[in-house]
């Protein structure tokens, strides 16, 4: 009888520790979900993250479209602002630009002389008006040449030449008549090119006119640094013109 006293309290103690370990099995059970509470409650806050974050999917597709579409419109307006191609084939616009007085031409042969002389040429309100080669007699030797020169089947060569040099000073172009000097060389050796009779026997440019801005263009006057209202206008308009 002790002895099986002595069983039944270990099968009680015994059922004690299952139930003891029960409990803590449902402990652990608890605290698993409340951990994956925990992480629901991360996942909510990870995915809320992301959406205040990234562009929907239509949002970024305006976005996208709308800048897609700009740069065809901007591509539209560069299309149709476009010259069209006689503009730079055809002496048509640049006897309609000489014509209008904005852009005068000076003769070769006249800074060949003043140059080979160590001269300096004034601004342009300020050269004798024998210095400039009018649009008439620019027209009348293009007509005279041989259409080997002239023709746009052929070089279609105008007798103009154009000329770039850096100004040495604000108020003057070419203060000591440097440039000029190496322009006139330039200019012999050039011009005297197309002076010869072409392949046909046709003429050639017996006088060529020559761009260069000092000269060509209206300048602002030495003593205000300003150009009266009419060369201002004439000054603008040759600028529109420059992609001649």
């Amino acid at each position: 009888m002790p002895q099986a006293s002595d069983d039944s309290d270990e099968e009680d103690d015994s059922d004690d520790s299952d139930d003891s370990a029960e409990d803590s099995g449902d402990s652990d059970v608890s605290d698993d979900d409340d951990s994956e509470g925990d992480g629901d409650s991360d996942d909510d806050s990870d995915d809320g993250s992301a959406d205040s974050s990234v562009m929907a999917p239509v949002q970024w597709w305006d976005s996208w479209k709308g800048k897609e579409r700009d740069a065809e419109h901007r591509d539209d307006e560069r299309v149709a602002n476009i010259p069209p191609p006689e503009r730079y084939s055809r002496p048509n616009e640049l006897w309609r630009v000489l014509e209008s007085g904005a852009v005068r031409l000076v003769r070769s042969s006249y800074l060949i002389s003043i140059g080979m002389q160590q001269g300096v040429t004034p601004r342009r309100q300020e050269l004798p008006e024998h210095a400039f080669l009018p649009l008439p007699a620019l027209r009348a030797i293009h007509a005279d040449a041989s259409p080997l020169l002239t023709s746009s089947s052929f070089d279609g060569l105008v007798p103009i030449i154009a000329v770039s040099a850096c100004w040495l000073s604000a108020d003057h172009a070419d203060p000591d008549g440097s440039n000029l000097l190496l322009i006139a060389k330039t200019l012999e050796t050039e011009c005297a090119k197309y002076k010869v009779p072409a392949l046909d026997g046709g003429h050639g440019f017996r006088e060529v006119g020559v761009f260069w801005d000092w000269l060509s263009l209206e300048q602002p006057s030495p003593q205000t640094g300003k150009r009266t209202a009419r060369e201002q206008a004439r000054f603008e308009a040759a600028l529109l013109e420059m992609d001649l």
